[in-house]
């Protein structure tokens, strides 16, 4: 059997029993494992036995039919099942024993064996975990940046809280912040309607249409007229379309990002009064009773709001210098997994298409595990259980069912985990918090001062 060689091999040549290893320096490798015959031969032969005397042959009693029949019909497949298991065993010993850590599924190489011979060598191709390091230290200062909450933010929720509550109608021509509501249908740029993604309803607000492409036949949009929408060109950069639309993930990787909207109704809201009545609905009754408890309240609320804004934004900044991490990705061998691993395999044009964002998803993979691994950053059942009963005790609150016990709490808690989706989410949310507890206290932060529209700016810019 011929062995598999790659371009320019590292110095490194491991002898484990009939096992070797070689790799090169991007960490693709080649295991070879040798088997002789006398390790599977008595293995096969008591398999043989084994089936003829449950073997029902033509012109045979069960389990009478000579052994020379069954050897003829059957060795060779049980043979290569016996070979198989045995490969298995030995290859996923090895990789076990000298501590391997390995990316995707072992390759093998296919070729002919001859079993004639005393003595066959099996390979299979492997693609090694890399070893690197991460530069995390308060030597690493990293932006971080404070929204200063101005006067005109709060009025800006004033007046949306008042739309939110104020009073609808109908009207025939839209004024400057009235509200366009109909279908949207993804179409190709040919105006074709996308397989896959359904007709959706939703809404826009004229303020938010950002181009005279769009601006201009909405000014004389009739209802069951329809106009094209550009998702992605057509409204101010904070609007975000797909989103209301809600998109599933599936129907946005099929989307255009063209949509034929036809036009249901045009609202205008004629917004609520600051009266007590508005205050009661907005934030519970009697809890504010003057616009400077509410504007308080208010503050209290977009502070909340922004810091979670910028949370969200140092933890990509953190994310974005580790992928800078050098790591020796074993390029070679992934790149022929995916198109090989079984049901999910990829065509060779899928996976060059494909391949930018599938090693950006490794690479992370692979420092967070380390992340994991080297700060101790575990989820622990104990941790999971607790962080679910905080989220369902704010959730109940949010609905004015605060009263719940300690007990019941987790007995809710067990059984939303038990469902293994919201279980890997709410895991996943929580190595989320710890990794954002982590960062925040081993780099360096270098604070700046914004306003909201300003950080709006900047975390756009970064995307």
């Amino acid at each position: 059997m011929k062995e598999v060689g790659f371009p320019t091999f590292a110095a490194l040549k491991m002898h484990v029993m009939e096992i070797s290893l070689k790799k090169d320096n991007s960490n693709n490798a080649t295991l070879s494992i040798t088997m002789t015959q006398d390790e599977y031969v008595g293995k096969v032969d008591k398999a043989l036995k084994d089936y003829r005397k449950r073997a029902n042959v033509p012109g045979f009693r069960v389990g009478h039919a000579p052994l020379s029949i069954i050897r003829k019909q059957y060795e060779e497949s049980v043979r290569a099942d016996e070979v198989n298991r045995m490969l298995q065993d030995k290859l996923f010993s090895y990789l076990q024993d000298e501590k391997l850590d390995i990316l995707g599924q072992p390759l093998p190489v296919q070729d002919q064996v001859d079993f004639s011979e005393s003595s066959h060598v099996f390979e299979f191709e492997l693609g090694l975990s890399p070893e690197f390091d991460l530069n995390i230290s308060e030597k690493v200062r990293l932006p971080r940046v404070s929204i200063q909450i101005e006067s005109k933010d709060i009025e800006t929720e004033v007046m949306n809280l008042r739309k939110r509550f104020g009073q609808m109608s109908e009207v025939d021509v839209a004024g400057p912040e009235d509200v366009f509501f109909g279908s949207f249908q993804a179409v190709d740029k040919k105006g074709v309607p996308v397989e896959g993604i359904e007709s959706k309803d939703g809404r826009f607000t004229n303020d938010v249409v950002d181009s005279r492409y769009l601006r201009k036949p909405l000014a004389k949009i009739q209802t069951g007229e329809s106009c094209e929408v550009y998702a992605n060109k057509y409204f101010k950069k904070d609007f975000d379309l797909e989103a209301i639309l809600k998109l599933s993930p599936e129907e946005k990787a099929l989307s255009t990002g063209i949509y034929t909207f036809t036009l249901k109704n045009i609202y205008h809201i004629t917004p609520a009064e600051m009266d007590q009545e508005f205050y009661d609905k907005v934030f519970g009754e009697g809890k504010v009773k003057e616009e400077a408890d509410m504007q308080e309240q208010i503050r209290e609320e977009l502070a909340k709001v922004y810091d979670r804004d910028v949370d969200t934004h140092f933890f990509n900044t953190a994310t974005e210098h580790l992928m800078k991490t050098k790591m020796a990705l074993p390029v070679d061998f992934l790149k022929k997994w995916m198109t090989q691993s079984g049901e999910n395999a990829m065509s060779t044009e899928e996976m060059e298409e494909n391949w930018t964002n599938s090693e950006k998803g490794m690479r992370w993979q692979l420092i967070e595990n380390k992340l994991v691994k080297d700060h101790h950053l575990h989820v622990h059942k104990e941790e999971l259980v607790a962080f679910t009963v905080k989220m369902i005790t704010v959730r109940m609150a949010e609905f004015g069912q605060a009263n719940m016990g300690p007990e019941e709490l987790e007995k809710m808690a067990a059984n939303l985990l038990e469902d293994r989706n919201q279980a890997e989410q709410l895991s996943e949310q929580l190595l989320h918090d710890k990794m954002m507890t982590f960062f925040k206290s081993n780099f360096g932060i270098k604070e700046s001062k914004s306003s909201i529209a300003d950080f709006r700016k900047l975390v756009q810019k970064n995307k």
